[in-house]
């Protein structure tokens, strides 16, 4: 990553996420009342906003007070992303936690303990928690724009707003890293995309698209749909910011700002894969046979939604070269 992260432009067009009231799904959120104290042990009743959901905000809750039992008053702000923060979540999604501070632990048994705290950590939803110090350099583009624009403080202080926006450039270096990543490594288990690009299993009925390649599922379920959802999101939010220059903070943003912003010959492919493997089949394989055939019309287009991600990649770092 660049030495110069929070040698930051900023954009005037985008503006810092905040929390809604719940439009009155499991996944809505809704503000609740500040509190500034500390206590030793958090209950969901004291966060500054609910998911809508109860399991969910325990489990938040519950986030909170191991990472202040071991390191208290250390973090400034725990945020929760994803689709539990933008209303769209369901019963397959995990729980996206962003714990902010003010610095890295000097000290290594400080380190060490919160470590332990993420390994120690159980529950019946998935969980995705990251520690970053705001005053050290890798904290990420795409994170960044997540934090500011897709995330809902739930207990202590609100400090995005010194995090300042990445560059168009470091931005959409860091997307499409993200996009390629979840076509090489996650898709079809290669160290980088490999080229010629071809389907992951192409003997499969699914093209092998619908592989597990993330602990994401509950046991039971032998194929999925989370990682093809996801990274198609992803390549759209690439193909975004090469294309348009524009930010978005989360999957479903990322659909929905591609058919606004691009509309082109992919957006009904894009809104039909999201919603379907979403929302209609949550993640999970269909069993009728109409959304089978429907399924697999949509991984074979998902290979020419990846070449054409690629081509318009390659497109711009030879225009990048050449002008520069």
């Amino acid at each position: 990553m660049p030495d110069t992260y929070f040698d930051r432009i900023y954009n005037p067009s985008l503006k810092p996420a905040t929390c809604h009231k719940s439009a009155g799904g499991p996944g809505g959120i809704e503000l609740r009342r500040h509190q500034e104290a500390r206590e030793s042990i958090v209950n969901a009743d004291e966060l500054l906003a609910t998911t809508g959901h109860r399991q969910v905000d325990e489990i938040v809750a519950s986030i909170v007070t191991a990472y202040e039992a071991t390191l208290p008053n250390q973090a400034l702000g725990y945020y929760l992303g994803g689709s539990w923060a933008d209303g769209t979540a369901i019963d397959l999604s995990d729980i996206d936690r962003c714990i902010l501070y003010e610095t890295k632990p000097d000290d290594e048994e400080e380190r060490q303990r919160a470590i332990d705290v993420w390994s120690s950590l159980s529950s019946p939803i998935h969980l995705d928690v990251i520690m970053r110090a705001i005053d050290l350099l890798p904290v990420r583009p795409i994170e960044i724009v997540s934090l500011k624009m897709a995330s809902c403080l739930m207990y202590g202080r609100d400090v995005r707003d010194r995090l300042l926006w990445p560059s168009v450039d470091s931005y959409r270096s860091d997307a499409t890293g993200r996009a390629y990543d979840f076509i090489g490594r996650v898709q079809r288990r290669a160290v980088a995309v490999p080229l010629p690009l071809a389907y992951p299993a192409p003997e499969e009925e699914f093209y092998g698209y619908d592989r597990k390649r993330v602990p994401w599922y509950p046991a039971g379920i032998e194929r999925g749909l989370k990682e093809l959802v996801t990274a198609v999101a992803h390549i759209a939010t690439a193909i975004l910011v090469i294309r348009t220059g524009r930010f978005v903070g989360s999957k479903a943003e990322s659909v929905r700002v591609y058919r606004d912003g691009i509309g082109d010959e992919w957006t009904d492919y894009l809104d039909v894969l999201y919603q379907k493997g979403k929302h209609a089949w949550g993640y999970q394989v269909p069993v009728d046979a109409a959304d089978r055939h429907l399924l697999r019309d949509l991984c074979q287009r998902t290979l020419g939604f990846e070449h054409y991600s690629l081509a318009l990649y390659q497109s711009e770092i030879f225009s990048q070269s050449g002008s520069s």
